[in-house]
This record gives C-alpha cells, sequence and structure tokens, in this order.
C-alpha cells in the first residue's frame, strides 16, 4: 500500500467501502462494478453522505437482493 494526503473541503464527500459492495452478484449473475459505484456516488452528490449512503445502499438492495454476503452486514 501506498501512503496519499487527500485534503477534504466542505461539500466533499469520503468514501469507504468493503470489497462485498463490488463483488456482490446482482440477480443477473453480474458484479456492480467499481465504475457503477462511482456513477451511484458522482450522482448523490446533491445530498448529505447519510442520505447518500441510503441511496446506495437501497439501489444494492433493489439488485442484488436482501441476503447480502456476511462482509457486507
Amino acid at each position: 500500500y501506498t501512503t496519499q494526503i487527500c485534503p477534504l473541503v466542505t461539500g466533499d464527500m469520503l468514501c469507504i467501502y468493503s470489497d462485498a459492495f463490488i463483488e456482490t452478484r446482482n440477480r443477473n449473475g453480474e458484479f456492480l462494478s467499481e465504475q457503477q459505484l462511482i456513477h451511484m456516488l458522482k450522482n448523490s452528490t446533491e445530498q448529505n453522505a447519510n442520505h447518500a449512503l441510503k441511496t446506495m445502499l437501497s439501489r444494492f438492495f433493489l439488485e442484488c437482493g436482501n441476503n447480502p454476503p456476511d462482509d457486507l452486514t
């Protein structure tokens, strides 16, 4: 791993996620890609972090069902 410094300013959002989020298959057997995660984050920039998280989790469970893998619980 490398260390990086990334200053945050008011309005920035930091997303730390489990790999289960992008390694869980949806109902069609496809993975949610990092690009899809980035797209979801970019579409939630007008929301506060709590609302963005709820939106992302709602989409995740809508696409992948209500039985998440152990490391996502």
